[in-house]
């Protein structure tokens, strides 16, 4: 995992030195109205007490999140890690022009990663990763093509998903589908090469 975040702030620090002139126009915001907001809940409503009960405990908490992420991007719209990230290593490579984020930031994802380990104190699953050269390789490459692909949409992943999809940004919506087109089209090679290899 460190060897693609090393890849991956690499990568969004490589693309910017080759100055690629790209216009991102910004669009302006309209008021979401608000019978398509109560078509939506009461939508949500009637999916949850149709589900059997050991599902509705899930998606409870997935609401419960996408809230508090919401919450996360009124109080500050950097709060994400990649968005930490970038800004801690932009403050040095570009010292006079960007500060290192404020104290509250760190908070943020430093309550996240104590969450994420409290979930995970009752899992009995260890998964133990051999590091080897390709593997590590593939890796930093990987957060490399990572790295410049979140230069190019303003954001990586976690901004894709818990800021600009909910702002309902035709920006973020087009980044996440391409996502998925790449996910799907590596799987898809994977599965090809596999295949070839399975009748030579």
């Amino acid at each position: 995992m460190l060897i693609t975040i090393a890849g991956w702030i690499f990568g969004w620090c490589l693309f910017p030195l080759y100055k690629v002139n790209i216009n991102y126009v910004p669009l302006p915001i309209k008021d979401i109205p608000i019978f398509l907001v109560i078509t939506i809940l009461i939508t949500m409503l009637i999916v949850i007490f149709n589900l059997p009960k050991d599902r509705r405990a899930l998606l409870f908490s997935i609401i419960l999140f996408g809230v508090i992420t919401s919450i996360l991007t009124l109080i500050n719209e950097r709060w994400t890690p990649s968005q930490l990230i970038k800004d801690i290593t932009f403050s040095f490579i570009y010292k006079e022009n960007i500060k290192l984020p404020n104290f509250q930031r760190y908070l943020i994802v430093i309550a996240m990663f104590i969450g994420m380990v409290i979930g995970n104190i009752n899992k009995n699953e260890k998964i133990k990763y051999n590091i080897t050269t390709i593997i590590a390789v593939r890796g930093f490459f990987s957060g490399l093509l990572m790295g410049i692909g979140a230069d190019l949409t303003m954001g990586g992943n976690d901004v894709q998903l818990f800021i600009t999809l909910p702002e309902l940004s035709p920006a973020g919506v087009g980044a996440l589908l391409s996502m998925i087109l790449g996910v799907i089209s590596w799987k898809a090679f994977i599965a090809f090469i596999a295949f070839i290899n399975k009748n030579q």
